[in-house]
């Protein structure tokens, strides 16, 4: 079983691997210390968000080993770098080659599949929040083509996001985004992860590629997750930049809300592994119909585990 809890670290902190456990020592009185150990299985991510939290080369090298992300927390709130296992599948150069190897024709159906599921969990999610706009965001996926050569799905994001919050602009500093941003990031880190031990070269998209993102697969990927942090990111925004810790743990734990996905109800986080084994496959044999995309549900937490 892959591991299911998100902990977050905000207190100095001192962290520790022996026997296929994770101990967290924290000075809570002069010469007193607290200790609370995690079995690695148990662990998915691991979010650093205070200061002075250290850990060694040889507990990274274990979280690694183990598949458990670790995301750094900046001074803005927003993740700053990922812990990544650099070799998690034997498979790593074949992978890549039949990843490299993808003729332009089925990178274009891919996109147009990706974005039809995107713009389509944006109309549901629309419905879900009460807010019109769904009618008008179905009859954009109609014009969808391979490769979206007319950007269908640039232009009903703008549409979406203006029925979401009027008046909101992506690019901005602003709370709205902020609670939008750290929930993609979640989301994302979570997909990158899980590209890196499937064996991908997250670098390596099939419609974005900035020559200075490592992680253009990644941005592909995400974009049908995107509307289950807007259900929940809808819900909590507040006047302030700066995340409160309620607001980040209410984001980080949906990876835990409910999908549905290869035809039952799963995870958020299980069901990014799902897309991902699922777009191994159609890439090998070349069909898009084998990749498993994720449709949106009412906000509904499967696993809650509380740290």
């Amino acid at each position: 079983m892959d591991g299911f809890r998100i902990l977050e670290i905000t207190q100095p902190s001192e962290l520790h691997v022996t026997a296929n456990q994770l101990t967290i020592e924290q000075e809570i009185a002069p010469k007193k210390k607290r200790k609370v150990s995690v079995p690695l299985e148990d662990l998915e991510l691991i979010i650093c968000t205070g200061a002075n939290i250290r850990l060694s080369t040889m507990a990274l090298s274990v979280l690694s080993e183990n598949k458990i992300g670790l995301v750094t927390i900046g001074k803005d709130y927003m993740p700053a770098s990922i812990v990544l296992p650099y070799d998690a599948n034997v498979r790593n150069a074949q992978i890549a080659r039949q990843q490299l190897s993808m003729d332009e024709n089925l990178k274009g159906e891919l996109w147009e599949k990706i974005i039809q599921k995107k713009i389509e969990n944006q109309a549901k999610c629309l419905t879900l929040l009460g807010i019109e706009g769904t009618k008008e965001l179905f009859e954009m996926m109609k014009n969808l083509k391979a490769g979206d050569p007319d950007n269908i799905e640039g232009n009903a994001a703008k549409f979406y996001f203006q029925q979401f919050h009027p008046g909101l602009v992506r690019r901005n500093d602003d709370p709205i985004n902020s609670v939008l941003n750290y929930g993609y990031a979640i989301v994302r880190n979570t997909i990158i992860r899980d590209l890196v031990c499937a064996g991908f070269y997250p670098a390596i998209g099939i419609h974005h590629e900035g020559s200075f993102n490592g992680f253009n697969l990644a941005d592909d990927l995400i974009e049908p997750w995107r509307a289950m942090v807007d259900v929940v990111a809808h819900e909590i925004v507040s006047s302030q930049t700066n995340l409160s810790r309620e607001q980040r743990r209410t984001l980080a734990l949906v990876l835990h809300n409910a999908c549905f996905i290869n035809e039952e109800k799963n995870t958020i986080s299980n069901g990014i592994n799902i897309m991902i084994q699922s777009f191994k496959q159609a890439i090998e044999e070349s069909d898009i119909n084998l990749l498993k995309l994720p449709d949106i549900l009412p906000v509904e937490k499967i696993e809650v585990i509380s740290e």
